[in-house]
């Protein structure tokens, strides 16, 4: 058994034939999590899959697939997005100048608040941070936990 999802908290449960799976036994499982992990009211979702069966329910398998190619494009795709210097692309598109030549001739974000102030280096500090906040947010609530069998 294994711990898929936290929203509702649904665990999916390998076993030889689905068919000899009974629902009694099921239910006692969903009693035994619910009172070993605190859930007491809450929805627990039980999935029960024979071994061979890689077939999830969709809701299950969003973004659980990724391919080589899939990670490829992700980690190109994030390395052009980290090499570009916000505050250099802010302090010229808003000011019309070059950043690394006022203050101390460095592209940092504590040179934009100093030269462009705080509204325009919060701008280029808010580009560098919001991408990475929905994948943290998304990576909290995917850590798997497993039951002894």
């Amino acid at each position: 058994m294994t711990q898929a999802s936290t929203c509702p908290p649904t665990f999916v449960c390998f076993c030889n034939d689905a068919r000899l799976f009974h629902f009694s036994y099921q239910r006692y499982l969903e009693n035994q999590i619910r009172e070993v992990f605190g859930l007491t009211g809450t929805p627990v979702r039980m999935v029960v899959r024979e071994r061979g069966d890689k077939a999830l329910p969709e809701k299950m398998n969003s973004g659980g697939n990724m391919t080589l190619t899939h990670f490829a494009i992700i980690a190109v795709c994030a390395y052009l997005l980290g090499s570009l210097s916000f505050a250099i692309i802010v302090s010229k598109l808003t000011l019309g100048k070059d950043i690394r030549n006022y203050g101390s001739g460095n592209a940092g974000l504590t040179n934009a608040y100093r030269t462009m102030g705080a509204k325009k280096d919060a701008v280029s500090f808010c580009s560098v941070t919001l991408p990475k906040v929905p994948q943290r947010f998304r990576s909290a609530g995917r850590s798997p936990v497993r039951l002894a069998s």
